[in-house]
């Protein structure tokens, strides 16, 4: 944070000169670029990508977006349960403990999740690493279907509902 700073000291003090003036102005520029880009993945700033990380869209799919699970809440905040009532729905990545608090608190209903063996209709996943089967997997690399309902910001996906195929 020192060389950064010393260099932007020294930018601005020598703003007589024209080169410096253009290049002051690009790094204000470059500063606005990260701060939307920042803002716009709110409240999940700490999985910020720059440019050189690849199409956000398949971020998901190379690290572990939401380590901390908060996309968790708004996910089911906002999903409908109608279709998910009486289904089987099993999770990867998360908390089943947690999932089901917060099903109580938004949607007033409890379900009960099931293993991956009993053959589930529906998963929620949030793409972290885990063992299953005694294999480390990637949980949205691992269970095809349709994506149902997904909390993405800048076009990062962070956690969702799929129905499994």
């Amino acid at each position: 944070m020192l060389i950064p700073s010393l260099f932007f000291y020294f930018v601005v003090r020598n703003l007589k000169n024209f080169t410096f003036k253009i290049f002051f102005f690009f790094l204000i520029f470059l500063k606005f670029i990260f701060v939307f880009n920042f803002i716009s993945i709110t409240p999940y700033h700490y999985s910020y990508f720059n440019f050189f990380s690849g199409p956000k869209k398949d971020l998901h799919k190379k690290f572990e977006i939401d380590f901390w699970s908060t996309s968790l809440k708004e996910l089911i905040k906002n999903i409908s349960i109608t279709d998910l009532k009486n289904k089987k729905i099993a999770s990867c990545g998360l908390n089943s403990d947690l999932a089901n608090k917060y099903f109580i608190k938004y949607h007033n209903y409890h379900f009960k999740f099931t293993s991956m063996q009993d053959n589930p209709d529906y998963i929620i996943l949030i793409n972290r690493v885990q063992f299953m089967n005694n294999k480390l997997i990637a949980c949205d690399n691992v269970f095809s279907g349709i994506d149902i309902f997904k909390v993405e910001r800048n076009n990062q996906i962070f956690s969702l509902v799929r129905k499994l195929n």
